[in-house]
This record gives C-alpha cells, structure tokens and sequence, in this order.
C-alpha cells in the first residue's frame, strides 16, 4: 500500500521529518513532499504534531536520543532505483526490504 493512502487525513506529509540517513523516495513522491531531515531544533520550534520517518532498525537510536514515538504506520520499503539479483528473487526478496515507519513524536526526556 502506497504512503498515500496509510497516512491520507491522518498525517500532514509537511510535518514529517527524516531521522539521520533514513530516506524514501517512495514516500517523497506519493506525497508530493520533499525530504526534511529532523532536527531537534525542529522539536523545540515546530508547530505539533511533529511525524518521523525512519528506518525501524533505527527504534532505539530514537530512544536513545530521548525521543517518545507513539501512533504510528509502517510499510516495507525498497529503493526502486537500486534492483538487485537478491531482491529479483523471491527467495531472498523479504531480506532486502526495510520496514520505514512514520511515527509521532510525543515527548522527550
């Protein structure tokens, strides 16, 4: 299922951020947006809800960092532009996918 239609009237894709190095140009185009990444300045000024996009492998860095993830949407994703023999085959396909995540950010400690 596109991004489009797991966040449609629940997330405004103009509140959304990317943590670190997490990117997804699927994301980008189903919701006309461009990358944003995330700052914990933007934390402290922005208007809430403030949404995180991010890799899921990337849970506990977010953790780390003090930050509270609550609702949230996930999809698998892949890079599109980067097909491999490993993805080709089925066989290996579920290994090469990631799991992205928009969450919302509650609090900080």
């Amino acid at each position: 299922m596109s991004w489009q239609k797991k966040i449609k009237g629940n997330v405004d894709p103009a509140n959304v951020f990317f943590w670190n190095d997490d990117d997804s140009p699927s994301f980008n185009f189903y919701t006309a947006s461009e990358r944003t990444l995330f700052t914990d300045s933007i934390y402290t000024i922005k208007q809430k809800p403030i949404w995180l996009l991010f890799d899921k492998r990337n849970l506990d860095d977010i953790r780390r960092a003090g930050y509270k993830i609550n609702l949230n949407y996930s999809t698998v994703d892949f890079e599109v532009s980067r097909l491999t023999l490993k993805f080709v085959d089925p066989g290996t396909r579920n290994k090469n996918l990631k799991e992205l995540i928009v969450g919302e950010i509650t609090g900080k400690q």
